[in-house]
């Protein structure tokens, strides 16, 4: 095995011990149509492990950070350290180099550790079925942490026949929990509104959600507002009633009011 800045490798378990560990970075990504983007990051603060996870949606490329429509961190259990590790231990890491992340989506893989100068990070596992090992130790992790999903579609309209106070939904996110349930916030447009759901439902760019009995049970249904939506439900029930030559405009007063 060749030097450490001789064009030579390290290897985890070896050479890097688990406590040199600093970070680790599994980021999928790529162009096609639509474009994705799925990254697992995982780093250490004073001793504790954490694993963050996000992921992009949308339609440009590349895909930037107002583009995440799903994010959520935890805090890993000695059990799961362990785990994090096994996957990791026996793979090797080099310095980095432009043709690592030419062409294709991925992985690409980067592990920060004590002692690599800011350079060798590039890492590849000991074996595919580590890989493998580590997606599922990923998969586990993603359905037991709380994560905040980001929608899509910028502007709503929000009907309730239980509720007829509400009427628009701007800037709407899903908080989902470990048991099941969702704080759902949005701006309506003047005032922030939030409230737990115990079941949502979606079918295309619309959703629907049932608050828990707690709060009322009541049923809530968005659709994304077009410019027909507005002329017909929202604009009579607005101060100013004021009208819009596109929908474009409309989406934009919204968002404006809901900063």
């Amino acid at each position: 095995m060749g030097g450490l800045f001789g064009g030579g490798s390290k290897t985890v378990g070896k050479e890097i011990r688990e406590s040199d560990i600093t970070e680790f970075y599994y980021t999928l990504s790529g162009p096609t149509n639509p474009p994705h983007y799925q990254r697992y990051h995982f780093n250490t603060e004073g001793g504790r492990v954490w694993f963050y996870h996000e992921k992009r949606e949308g339609t440009r490329w590349p895909l930037q950070e107002e583009d995440i429509t799903r994010s959520g961190k935890k805090e890993l259990d000695e059990k799961q350290k362990g785990t994090l590790f096994a996957c990791l231990k026996g793979g090797t890491v080099k310095a980095r180099s432009e043709d690592l992340t030419s062409g294709g989506d991925g992985p690409w893989l980067y592990l920060y550790w004590k002692g690599d100068r800011g350079d060798v990070q590039a890492f590849s596992f000991a074996s595919y079925e580590q890989r493998l090992a580590f997606e599922k130790f990923c998969g586990s992790l993603l359905s037991s942490t709380a994560y905040k999903e980001s929608l899509p579609v910028p502007v709503y309209y929000v009907q309730s026949q239980q509720d007829s106070t509400v009427l628009v939904g701007v800037h709407v996110r899903i908080l989902h929990s470990a048991d099941g349930t969702a704080l759902v916030t949005w701006w309506d447009p003047s005032h922030e509104r939030r409230m737990t759901a115990q079941e949502i439902r979606k079918g295309g760019d619309s959703f629907s959600f049932t608050r828990i009995a707690k709060e009322g049970g009541q049923i809530y249904r968005f659709v994304p507002m077009t410019l027909e939506l507005y002329r017909r439900n929202v604009k009579d029930h607005l101060i100013g009633k004021r009208d819009f030559d596109d929908e474009q405009s409309m989406i934009d007063a919204f968002l404006s009011e809901g900063e």
